[in-house]
């Protein structure tokens, strides 16, 4: 044998195993590190989430509780339509000899702003081709509930629409 052929140690069994199981591990360590790392994070977004959810649903309650709208009996002629916001939703004052009504204009349907057509008596959906009638009911198309009435209250020369 001569010398000059260059000779790679030999590696014991219990080195080459060392040098696998570094590996193996590592590995394996990076991939929990890592998915811990996505599951915290979906956790921790899921959590923001539900909390701004939360937050909305809890302030969209407080609005529920509007505060009533108070008009000039004077500035609402008979017969005449009076657009005003009523829970920050577009909604009517309607005065007739009567009496004074006021309604959502809200279409119960999907929550698109139904229009008054004078010349049809009715009141017309462009969303998904809803009609309800003067009185606010169903007359045709999806929405299942007539709009909503809101109620009114009159005080000396002044109409108050909503709860008091």
């Amino acid at each position: 044998m001569s010398n000059d052929s260059k000779t790679e140690p030999i590696k014991t069994e219990d080195e080459s195993q060392k040098t696998s199981n570094y590996f193996d591990d590592h590995s394996l360590y990076g991939r929990r590190r890592f998915l811990k790392g996505v599951f915290t994070g979906i956790g921790i977004f899921g959590t923001g989430f539900l909390g701004a959810s939360s937050i909305s649903f809890l302030s969209s309650a407080e609005a529920m509780e509007s505060k009533p709208v108070e008009l000039s009996l004077a500035n609402i002629p008979v017969g005449e339509r009076i657009k005003i916001l009523y829970n920050n939703q577009p909604a009517e004052v309607i005065r007739t000899e009567k009496e004074i009504i006021a309604r959502s204009l809200v279409c119960t349907h999907l929550g698109c702003i139904v229009m008054w057509e004078k010349d049809n008596n009715r009141y017309y959906c462009p969303c998904h081709d809803a009609i309800f009638d003067a009185n606010g009911k169903v007359v045709s198309g999806p929405p299942s509930m007539p709009l909503e009435n809101i109620k009114v209250t009159v005080k000396g020369s002044s109409v108050v629409v909503g709860n008091i």
